[in-house]
């Protein structure tokens, strides 16, 4: 399947998303991105001070419930 096509399939089905559920999927798909340029940046990250490393899959401890519920604390404690 062609990349351009994946990303409008994945496009279309983000429009159905409801507004209120956007932001759980926009960080889904930041942090992983994120995940995405550390694995490339060091072959064997340290998990225990680097979230992204361990949603990876890359050592212990993460997953997708972890980030965002880090990712919802880090937003509660914003100004």
């Amino acid at each position: 399947m062609a990349n351009s096509c994946l990303q409008d399939r994945l496009a279309e089905e983000i429009r159905k998303i409801p507004e209120a559920r956007l932001a759980e999927v926009f960080d889904f798909v930041h942090y992983f991105r994120l995940g995405l340029e550390a694995a490339g940046q060091s072959p064997k990250p340290n998990t225990d001070k680097d979230p992204i490393a361990a949603f990876c899959g890359s050592g212990r401890g993460g997953g997708v419930e972890r980030l965002l519920a880090d990712r919802r604390a880090d937003r509660d404690r914003e100004p």
